[in-house]
């Protein structure tokens, strides 16, 4: 299927979808969701967002919202909550990292950011400075200069 995804007409995107959702294997589903992602209208995306938090396996389940993450800005919020339920702080630094990077100050509002950085207040030290390329437009926009050089000077 994943070959096939660029070609598929958008009547058959539904299709697709379902398909994916019935593949029984969690890695192969989590590929079949990633491939599957930029085709798909954004009106899919939150059901292939649903097909991804259905996946058990938490390593299959970040490759799945890895693979979503740049086609969901408008359901960030909601990948922000299935990051943070990882148990996994190696899977919890993965998806959080793919989500940073998705990041724009066209998409994060103040409460949202809030929301992320208590996220990555989860994350082991080494984890987190991974994060911090991705942040920092959003540290300029929110901040300003200064408040980026604050932030790396205490260290």
């Amino acid at each position: 299927m994943t070959g096939l995804a660029p070609h598929l007409p958008e009547i058959l995107l539904p299709e697709a979808l379902e398909v994916a959702r019935g593949i029984r294997d969690e890695s192969d589903r989590a590929t079949a969701l990633a491939w599957l992602a930029p085709h798909l209208p954004e009106s899919l995306l939150p059901k292939a967002l649903a097909v991804a938090r259905d996946i058990w396996s938490e390593s299959s389940r970040v490759e799945a919202l890895i693979g979503l993450a740049p086609h969901l800005p408008q359901v960030l919020p909601e990948v922000l909550v299935v990051a943070r339920e990882f148990g996994s702080e190696s899977s919890r630094a993965e998806a959080l990292k793919a989500l940073t990077a998705q990041l724009t100050p066209a998409n994060v509002d103040l409460s949202f950011w809030e929301k992320t950085l208590q996220a990555l207040g989860t994350l082991t030290r080494s984890n987190f400075l991974k994060t911090i390329p991705n942040l920092v437009p959003l540290i300029l926009h929110l901040g300003g200069g200064g408040c980026l050089k604050r932030g790396v000077s205490r260290d």
